[in-house]
């Protein structure tokens, strides 16, 4: 089923941690912010992937809907 497999790949770039670019800004960053900055990332990245699998629940749950309209 390719949403399960949509929802491993979110969950394994989650696991990844920060995104390239988020890490540059990090160490850019002020050393006393850098905890910071890396918490607020990775709570960032942490709320899409939730939003993103939410979204895929939810389609999956309209055609579920759908195929037991149609049966009906």
């Amino acid at each position: 089923m390719s949403s399960i497999k949509s929802i491993s790949d979110i969950v394994t770039s989650q696991r990844q941690g920060l995104t390239s670019t988020q890490q540059e800004m990090v160490n850019a960053a002020p050393e006393e912010q850098r905890p910071y900055l890396q918490a607020q990332f990775k709570l960032e990245n942490e709320s899409q992937a939730t939003q993103q699998i939410s979204n895929i629940l939810k389609k999956l749950d309209e055609m579920s809907s759908a195929v037991i309209r149609n049966l009906a």
